[in-house]
């Protein structure tokens, strides 16, 4: 599996990462004020790149941030100065504090954390670190509310103080750790799960201690990472039901709330659901929630971690099974942040998924004709974007089985130099009319569109007007077609007009509602027109609370 790429800020010798090197995260770079450490650094860490000097320099900070953005860095440490809040330090109060500038050090974190894209990141310094109030948006208030107010959109934070002594450490050494990773899981949890509960190495089953201590925390996986994570879980099999529960005890505020959603809801629902038979077993520990109200004359709220099992139902094995076949447990899930697509495709690609091996479960009646009917729309935007320059001309004939999807409409493909893509004939009531469809496929944006040569291969075929259909355009575009007898219609927005019609049962679909957009916006785009009236006879009723059903 790929290493992650880190950097270390206040890294001092590295001895904070000492253990971090030997395992799955690369630093490609580290920063200490002090030259002696910072040399001290380079010799046990030759790979990594230093920056020595102070960090509150924009210059060397800038430095540091176009290095690690081309190194794409995605894992942070920072350990700041420690010495003017520990016991044995001068700060010992708020007023004490606030006029020695190397408590202020960790605000420069934040400008780390908002300049790179980072899935992990992890502060440590010393108990009191918790306790003080930082500047932040002319008022002063803890780190934990600087940090919930700043980033708990993004990432999921946990904030707690463990001991050395507690992990074979003969010393007591109490720290407050900061940890925060990115909400957005990189794989779909219950695909691993049942994975997992079909594996015969595991006796397809999982204890609640290894969802809650383990699986929860996987933030994405692949073949050799799997593998990794069943050892892992063999492992913790060896131990005692006593030293597991002493694990979830050592850091129950954490755990608390895992054991609460998973083992008082999720597992719930998935048992009443018939997906899976619990065992709940005969130990259990109680977990005590924080208490967040001081002077609180109540008790901690207090839920019971079992050293319960589950396995799968057996008359859903075979289905999953099957599922898990032609789903990769290891694919990437669609994310509505995604950064390569917008929005609303994401959200209609989610909501268009029904996979043949559930209707056939369901015993829904799979009608062969109209499944095929149905991947038309959605390959006309699968093959408008011309990934690797590959699907230009299967763009142009799944457009003309598009376009002969309107019981009115006549398509044929003629393509080649000097010539229109698809000729159309449009059968009115009284007369019939003629407009060409144009396929501009592209990975990225339509620049242009020469409406001489549209306006030529018109005159070709005696058409009358150009619908170009593309999977997005420039805004320079509606300029060259203004006035002209051209409109433009994005191939989402088309895919989904048809795929709505086709999926209610509609067969027979009347081009007329697109012709009277044209009409009425030529020259214009009218991709917003479309799905206007696609959501208009699709849509969601606010009167009903339900889909309309034409």
């Amino acid at each position: 599996m790929d290493k992650l790429n880190a950097i270390s800020l206040f890294s001092s010798a590295g001895i904070g990462e000492l253990n971090l090197h030997s395992g799955n995260i690369n630093f490609v770079a580290a920063n200490e004020l002090l030259k002696k450490r910072a040399d001290c650094y380079r010799f046990f860490y030759p790979g990594t790149k230093m920056f020595q000097g102070d960090i509150t320099d924009d210059k060397l900070k800038n430095e540091l941030l176009l290095f690690a953005k081309k190194m794409n860095v995605r894992v942070l440490l920072a350990t700041p100065p420690c010495q003017g809040l520990s016991s044995i330090g001068k700060n010992k109060h708020q007023e004490h504090f606030l006029n020695d500038r190397r408590n202020f050090l960790i605000l420069e974190v934040f400008d780390f954390i908002d300049n790179l894209d980072l899935d992990y990141i992890l502060i440590e310094n010393v108990p009191r670190f918790l306790e003080m109030y930082f500047p932040y948006q002319n008022d002063v208030i803890l780190l934990k509310d600087i940090l919930e107010k700043k980033y708990k959109k993004n990432y999921i934070i946990n904030i707690t103080v463990l001991n050395a002594k507690d992990y074979g450490i003969a010393q007591s050494r109490p720290r407050a750790i900061i940890k925060m990773y990115k909400k957005h899981l990189k794989l779909y949890p219950f695909r691993l799960i049942f994975k997992l509960l079909l594996d015969d190495r595991l006796e397809k089953k999982l204890y609640h201690f290894e969802m809650e201590a383990i699986i929860v925390f996987i933030q994405k996986i692949d073949i050799l990472s799997y593998e990794n994570l069943v050892s892992k879980i063999l492992e913790t099999r060896q131990l005692a039901d006593v030293e597991k529960f002493d694990i979830l005890k050592r850091n129950e505020v954490s755990f608390v709330k895992i054991v609460y959603e998973w083992e008082y809801y999720v597992s719930k629902i998935l048992k009443k659901s018939g997906v899976i038979i619990v065992d709940e077993g005969m130990r259990v520990v109680k977990l005590f929630h924080e208490q967040t109200r001081k002077n609180s004359l109540s008790s901690p709220t207090a839920r019971n971690a079992s050293n319960g099992c589950f396995k799968l139902n057996p008359e859903l094995i075979s289905y999953i099974s099957n599922l898990l076949a032609e789903f990769r447990f290891d694919e990437i899930p669609i994310s509505l942040n995604d950064p390569r697509s917008l929005t609303d495709d994401s959200v209609k690609e989610i909501y268009s998924f029904y996979p043949k091996l559930l209707l056939i479960e369901i015993d829904e009646i799979i009608d062969e004709q109209q499944m095929k009917i149905l991947e038309l729309p959605k390959q006309i935007e699968l093959f408008s974007t011309n990934k690797n320059n590959e699907t230009s001309h299967l763009f142009e004939k799944v457009l003309v089985d598009g376009f002969n999807q309107f019981y009115n409409v006549i398509a044929i493909h003629h393509s080649g130099a000097g010539k229109t893509d698809i000729e159309c004939l449009h059968q009115k009531v009284h007369t019939e009319e003629k407009f060409t469809v144009e396929a501009k496929s592209t990975s990225n944006k339509l620049m242009q569109i020469s409406s001489g040569r549209l306006k030529h291969h018109r005159n070709l075929v005696g058409a009358a007007y150009t619908i170009v259909v593309t999977p997005n355009f420039a805004p320079s575009v509606k300029y060259d077609i203004d006035g002209q007898d051209i409109v433009i219609l994005k191939a989402s927005t088309l895919s989904e007009f048809l795929y709505q019609h086709l999926a209610n049962g509609i067969r027979e679909i009347d081009y007329n509602d697109v012709y009277e957009v044209v009409k009425g916006y030529m020259g214009k785009d009218i991709s917003a027109r479309i799905s206007e009236i696609t959501l208009t006879k699709f849509g969601w009723s606010s009167n009903t609370n339900t889909f309309k059903n034409p």
